[in-house]
């Protein structure tokens, strides 16, 4: 992602969280990484990564999510939500796409 460095995280160290990034307050983070992501780092969990789409798709949220701070000054929690949706969103249209690739080996 332009601007940012992507760095490979350990469960051990994420915990159940599958990506962070620099730019969240420290009140949002939990507290062992308070103060230790800096602002132009992407900490993402190593099982997220390994994996493509799912990579893919977390990275794609983080993207929205940090534009939405930056360029339109969203607070954190406004800018996930509305990165949720465009998640949702471009899940639903591939889904859709799928179902109609389905669709038509089954009407052959």
């Amino acid at each position: 992602m332009k601007g940012y460095k992507v760095k490979i995280k350990s469960r051990r160290i994420m915990g159940d969280y599958r990506c962070l990034h620099g730019l969240l307050k420290n009140n949002e983070l939990p507290v062992k990484l308070r103060g230790r992501i800096p602002k132009n780092e992407i900490w993402i969990r190593k099982d997220q990564y390994t994996r493509t789409n799912v990579r893919q798709a977390v990275l794609r949220h983080e993207r929205n999510e940090l534009r939405l701070m930056k360029d339109k000054n969203m607070k954190y929690k406004q800018a996930h939500r509305r990165a949720q949706i465009s998640e949702h969103t471009w899940w639903l249209t591939d889904k859709k796409r799928d179902l109609r690739r389905y669709i038509r080996k089954r009407l052959r």
